[in-house]
């Protein structure tokens, strides 16, 4: 859909004097119909498709947030996780930065990896996961829950941390920095 082009030109209000001067739009739109409507270009159009939900047979167990999340997940979609684009780090010359920031927090293994992503258990986990945290985690305690493939599932932290590589003392951990 083309747009129109607004013409503006100066009309003189008073023919008695020609220094007060005001803009006239000569465009389609009427400002005095109320019922008239901005115009806007298509490609500021937001255009909400229709998305068929697939539930992947996942038991949400009557929990309505559940579902609600897992809904909302699904609408924003699931891309395979990749952790770091390797020619972009050399494009912008940080590379090494990248690479000496991942080994020091003990990381490394996660900088270069590409990982498949399963659909089904991205969105299940996602969607059902909940944090009990403790005040002090250094007590224990704390614990994730979620389902995957319709088996609920506790965890400590650490389990956690150790399944995704991730420092057991995290990144807060100071014993081990002198």
């Amino acid at each position: 859909m083309a747009r129109t082009p607004i013409v503006r030109q100066k009309v003189a209000t008073n023919p008695s004097s020609n220094s007060k001067t005001r803009k006239c739009s000569t465009s389609k739109h009427n400002p005095s119909d109320s019922k008239s409507k901005k115009m806007v270009p298509a490609s500021a159009k937001v255009k909400r498709k229709e998305v068929d939900i697939n539930y992947y047979d996942i038991d949400f167990n009557s929990d309505a947030k559940f579902m609600e999340k897992y809904e909302m997940l699904f609408r924003r979609g699931v891309v395979a996780t990749k952790y770091g684009d390797i020619d972009t780090l050399k494009a912008l010359r940080i590379k090494e930065d990248v690479r000496w920031l991942f080994d020091n927090i003990g990381l490394e293994n996660l900088l270069m990896n590409e990982t498949p992503t399963s659909m089904r258990a991205t969105l299940e986990f996602l969607s059902s996961l909940k944090v009990h945290m403790l005040s002090n985690p250094s007590s224990g305690g704390s614990s994730i829950t979620f389902q995957l493939f319709n088996e609920d599932h506790t965890w400590t932290l650490e389990k956690f941390n150790e399944a995704l590589w991730i420092p057991i003392g995290g990144p807060r951990d100071t014993s081990t920095l002198e």
